[in-house]
Order: C-alpha cells, then sequence, then structure tokens
C-alpha cells in the first residue's frame, strides 16, 4: 500500500489520534480524514504536515480547541467543526463565519506562537 488518501472513521468512539499521524509515511497522501462523531478530546498538531488534506471534519465530538498548525494545510477546501461543544479555540463565532475565517484565526494564532 502506497497510502491512504481517505479515512473514513466515524463513529468509532475514538478518544484521540496517533500524535504522529502528520509524520506518518501511511498518510502522507491523505486528502480527506473524517473522524466526525467520536469522543476526540483534540487534534494532533502533526495534522499540519498533511498538505495535501482538503477536507477535514472533526465534527460531533469534544474538541476543546484546534491546532494552529493545522493553518498549514493550505489546500484544505472544507473543516467541519461544528458540534463541538467545549471548542473555545477558534471561538464559535469564527467557527460559525466557515472555513476562511477558521484559517485565518489559525494562522494568526501560529504566527503569534511562533512569535
Amino acid at each position: 500500500m502506497d497510502g491512504i488518501s481517505v479515512l473514513h472513521a466515524p463513529h468509532n468512539e475514538l478518544v484521540a489520534l496517533p500524535a504522529e499521524i502528520g509524520n506518518m509515511e501511511t498518510f502522507m497522501y491523505l486528502e480527506r480524514l473524517d473522524v466526525s462523531h467520536n469522543q476526540l478530546r483534540a487534534l494532533p498538531a502533526s495534522l499540519g504536515h498533511v498538505v495535501t488534506l482538503t477536507l477535514l471534519d472533526a465534527s460531533y465530538n469534544n474538541l476543546k480547541h484546534v491546532p494552529p498548525e493545522v493553518a498549514q494545510c493550505t489546500r484544505l477546501t472544507a473543516l467541519h467543526l461544528t458540534n463541538n461543544p467545549t471548542l473555545d479555540s477558534p471561538p464559535p463565532h469564527v467557527v460559525d463565519s466557515g472555513l476562511q475565517a477558521c484559517m485565518d484565526f489559525l494562522r494568526d494564532l501560529l504566527v503569534s506562537l511562533l512569535g
């Protein structure tokens, strides 16, 4: 297997993704990641290394924040974060404003962290 381009894993009661997911050869061509309807509390910062990612669906989880490194996924055209009741970053009004607002927020946060 050369690599996975689609990972469809909703409704699996996942509580975490591997921290090194973005550094694994298996996922270097990942385009679509659906981990909706799980119990995720966090997304790994290494997702920012998956530059081929076009869709990330992490809706219906227990995320507290989205790592700013996700802003490095410049091919992302769909980011679904709805129904994460504990999500505080990006704040709900940014999430409600759509993909571009979320990516701008995450980029600004990443820049401020790298200072």
